[in-house]
């Protein structure tokens, strides 16, 4: 203890200093910035999670308005596939162009050609149709209005309309009613079969 006392005030003060810096440096470099480097890779770490969820929430979100416009399309499916004639049904849809035929008072026939390729979908198969119907000018109109109104979908391509004179008849009366004139007309249309 005496060789303390025999060290003058400005060594003792110095070494205490010295004694604090290095005490305050062992605190900084071993304790406070592993601290801190552990609080910036845990901030990154909260910063990617953060990332990852918003793209996840995005994520659900699309897919929550996915299943919803499925939802609305499935109610919609069974109109689209009543739309296709079955290749196993062809009686329902030859019965239903017969009915609208006799609903009219037209006389019609039906050639279904040979299956064209189709390219863009492999879904559905095209048909060629053709029908010859024949009947009066105003028959013929609400038969051709039923055919378009037919829950098949029917692309009709072109209608020829000729009567008894070669060229297109058009009835004589104001009201359109000259139930003795004949018209034929010749529909080529496509058909969609599945």
């Amino acid at each position: 203890m005496q060789s303390y006392n025999k060290i003058s005030l400005k060594y003792k003060i110095l070494t205490i200093n010295c004694l604090l810096l290095l005490g305050l440096f062992c605190v900084i470099y071993f304790i406070i910035l592993p601290s801190l480097k552990e609080i910036n890779r845990i901030k990154t770490s909260i910063n990617q999670e953060r990332i990852d969820l918003e793209e996840k929430y995005q994520k659900s979100q699309g897919l929550k308005k996915l299943t919803t416009n499925l939802k609305t399309i499935e109610g919609k499916v069974e109109h689209i596939d009543q739309v296709f004639i079955s290749e196993n049904r062809e009686l329902e849809f030859i019965t239903a162009l017969e009915q609208i035929a006799d609903k009219n008072n037209v006389t019609q026939k039906i050639t279904i050609g040979k299956v064209q390729a189709v390219t863009v979908d492999k879904f559905y198969k095209k048909f060629p149709l053709q029908i010859q119907a024949q009947g009066t000018y105003i028959n013929l109109i609400d038969y051709l209005q039923d055919l378009e109104t037919l829950t098949y979908y029917i692309n009709i391509k072109s209608i020829e309309l000729s009567g008894g004179g070669g060229g297109i008849a058009r009835p004589n009366s104001a009201d359109g009613s000259d139930s003795d004139v004949k018209i034929s007309a010749n529909i080529i249309a496509d058909s969609y079969w599945r």
